[in-house]
């Protein structure tokens, strides 16, 4: 489809300085910057990916090697500090980095990607083919969230958004 807004993005990766500026105003309003790197954004698993409208970043999203414990996957991922510029909302550039970093775990053979899903956000990430795994928790000073997961080899079938 052609016209469609997704078709017009640009999906790359970047570095993790690159994703600081639109997590930490989307994710960490009023912060300093500084509250939203994370543990691993430097590390040498990690990778970080970009949607580019023009060449203004619209949304970003990084993926860390990192193990939950409740699942028994050996080889998993953690996605973390998914976000949008709220301008840019409902045009399908969050969907398409999920896609992009899919294939690409499914490059490496990774086993599973989970994350902590902000409450107000699970309905995306349950269209992006994500599946709800126990009960919502609550980190401080940001909220409810639920623990999601889905498997990079079979995300071809579930992504719907």
């Amino acid at each position: 489809m052609a016209d469609s807004p997704a078709c017009a993005l640009k999906l790359k990766f970047i570095t993790a300085g690159q994703a600081l500026p639109l997590r930490a105003a989307v994710l960490r309003p009023g912060q300093r910057p500084e509250v939203a790197v994370f543990t691993g954004d430097e590390e040498a698993g990690s990778f970080h990916a970009g949607a580019f409208s023009g060449e203004r970043l619209i949304a970003v999203a990084s993926f860390l090697q990192n193990r939950h414990a409740d699942f028994p996957e050996a080889f998993q991922y953690q996605l973390r500090g998914m976000a949008t510029d709220p301008a840019f909302r409902g045009r399908g550039a969050g969907a398409a980095l999920i896609r992009f970093a899919l294939q690409h775990l499914e490059e490496l053979k990774v086993l599973l990607l989970w994350c902590n899903a902000r409450e107000k956000a699970i309905t995306f990430y349950k269209k992006c083919g994500f599946i709800e795994s126990g009960t919502f928790f609550m980190i401080p000073e940001i909220g409810l969230h639920q623990l999601m997961y889905i498997l990079p080899k079979n995300h071809s079938s579930q992504t719907t958004v």
